[in-house]
């Protein structure tokens, strides 16, 4: 009489390791630019706990890559007290990288059903700031500027970009800077031959693109 009863028993722990587990999620992705709307294939996602303690805190569950529409299935089975969300990049308990571009949306999955996320991901682009001295030179001119972010996405730590100052005689410079792909303004102020000036002008960043801009002062 043993054996049906163990059988049974292990009928119930099979289908509590697959799909019909309670704790089984699945989620559909439909992932997107956050500038140009378009869909976005062949960019790997992760789907990560962020557990508050213990070795597994941030466990990886699973991961994938959108195809051409930007769309993507993945499934996973929860492990107790943990919640996930979809992240681009795995975040590690003891070094927690840089997102390398930002994830918009809702990022954060029910356990237990079938999710559907529509996503935005915001990349970078490059800024070349020349800046060109074009009065007579001494030690004390110097040159900087403030970019303002002028999108609406909530990104902290990520709306403002400052230079470093440029100061000198130095009669051109470049300088670099890499950020979130979208328009901002840029305020720059310097000082040339004893006198001070500034300026503002409204730049765009494209994604994966390059941005140059021209100051004389």
């Amino acid at each position: 009489m043993r054996k049906p009863y163990l059988i049974l028993m292990l009928i119930g722990f099979l289908s509590c390791t697959n799909e019909n587990s309670s704790k089984w999620t699945t989620v559909d992705i439909q992932l997107k630019s956050a500038i140009s709307g378009e869909p976005i294939s062949g960019k790997e996602l992760f789907i990560q706990s962020n557990h508050s303690k213990g070795s597994n805190a941030y466990y990886s569950a699973n991961s994938g890559t959108t195809d051409e529409s930007g769309n993507l299935e993945l499934g996973f089975k929860a492990k107790r007290q943990h919640n996930y969300s979809i992240r681009t990049t795995l975040i590690d308990a003891q070094t927690y990288p840089n997102l390398k571009y930002a994830l918009l949306g809702d990022k954060k999955l029910t356990v237990g059903v079938r999710n559907h996320l529509n996503l935005e991901i915001l990349d970078h682009g490059i800024l070349h700031v020349h800046s060109q001295n074009v009065d007579d030179f001494d030690n004390m001119d110097h040159f900087s500027y403030q970019l303002s972010y002028k999108e609406n996405f909530d990104l902290p730590d990520s709306k403002y970009y400052y230079s470093e100052p440029i100061v000198g005689t130095n009669e051109s410079s470049v300088d670099e800077q890499t950020v979130y792909a979208g328009n901002y303004e840029l305020k720059w102020t310097a000082r040339s031959n004893g006198k001070d000036t500034s300026g503002t002008m409204d730049v765009f960043v494209p994604e994966n693109g390059m941005a140059e801009v021209l100051i004389q002062y």
